[in-house]
């Protein structure tokens, strides 16, 4: 392969790689975005958690939490907050009249 097949050959390669780029230009810039926040969505999970020992609000830190947070945003983020206290709230709103809460409540993990 002499240089003039090299030159021709890279030339092709980088017309190729240009398309693919503007092609999937937007899906790659959504999948980034949706990545970016879920480590902000998880980053604020990790908040919360460091926190529980003051508020009592603990969240599970896992991949479904930070989607739903990542994705939601702050929305998500209330969502979370108020579907781990309201569990909390019905458990102890349940021992306290004597009833026990099912074991489903006391292993709620959000």
């Amino acid at each position: 392969m002499d240089l003039n097949q090299k030159i021709i050959a890279g030339l092709l390669l980088a017309f190729f790689l240009i398309t693919l780029l503007r092609i999937f230009r937007t899906p790659l810039r959504l999948a980034l975005k949706l990545l970016m926040n879920t480590a902000l969505g998880f980053l604020a999970l990790w908040a919360v958690n460091a926190t529980a020992a003051v508020t009592g609000v603990a969240l599970g830190l896992n991949l479904l939490n930070a989607l739903t947070v990542g994705g939601f945003g702050a929305a998500g983020f209330c969502a979370a907050v108020v579907g781990a206290v309201g569990a909390v709230r019905v458990h102890s709103l349940s021992c306290r009249r004597g009833c026990h809460a099912p074991a489903v409540f006391s292993k709620i993990q959000f």
